[in-house]
C-alpha cells in the first residue's frame, strides 16, 4: 500500500474510477474463475464522492462483504483518488495508465486483467450490478 497524500492507493490492476455521468447498461461479467481479473481499485475524487454517486453506488464501494468476496476470488480491491501525487508532485507510475485512460471522464470502473489490459466501464448502479461486472456472482 502506498500513501503519499493521505489517500489510499493499493494494488493497481482493476481500478474503479467512478463516473459522473452513467451510461446505460453494463457489459457481460468478466469471468474471474480463470484468474482473468487481477484486482479492483476504486478511483474516486474523495472530496466529491458524496455528490457524484448515488447511495447504492457508495454502498457497494464501501461494502466489506463485497471486498471479502473479491479477496476470496483472488481479486485485490483498493481505493485511489485520481489527483494523487507523489513527493515530486507527479502522478505515481503505478497508477498513471489508469488515470490517463479515464482522463476527465471519471468516475468509471476500469478493470485490469491479469494480462495487463485496461478496460473502462460505467460505474455499476448497485451491489448486484458490481458483482455481475466483477464475475463474483450473488447479490449479497
Amino acid at each position: 500500500m502506498l500513501d503519499t497524500t493521505g489517500k489510499k492507493i493499493a494494488g493497481v490492476a482493476v481500478l474503479v474510477l467512478l463516473a459522473l455521468v452513467l451510461s446505460g447498461g453494463l457489459p457481460n461479467a468478466i469471468p474471474s474463475a480463470d484468474g482473468s481479473i487481477a484486482s479492483v481499485t476504486v478511483v474516486v475524487e474523495t472530496a466529491t464522492i458524496r455528490s457524484t454517486l448515488t447511495e447504492k453506488q457508495i454502498a457497494w464501494i464501501e461494502s466489506s462483504t463485497l471486498r471479502s468476496d473479491l479477496k476470496a476470488a483472488k481479486i485485490a480491491f483498493a481505493e485511489l483518488d485520481p489527483g494523487v501525487k507523489d513527493k515530486s508532485d507527479k502522478t505515481p507510475e503505478s497508477v498513471a495508465a489508469t488515470i490517463k485512460l479515464v482522463g476527465d471522464k471519471a468516475p468509471q470502473v476500469v478493470i485490469k486483467s491479469t494480462s495487463g489490459k485496461l478496460t473502462a466501464y460505467p460505474v455499476p448502479a448497485d451491489n448486484a450490478a458490481a458483482r455481475k461486472l466483477f464475475g463474483i456472482g450473488g447479490a449479497k
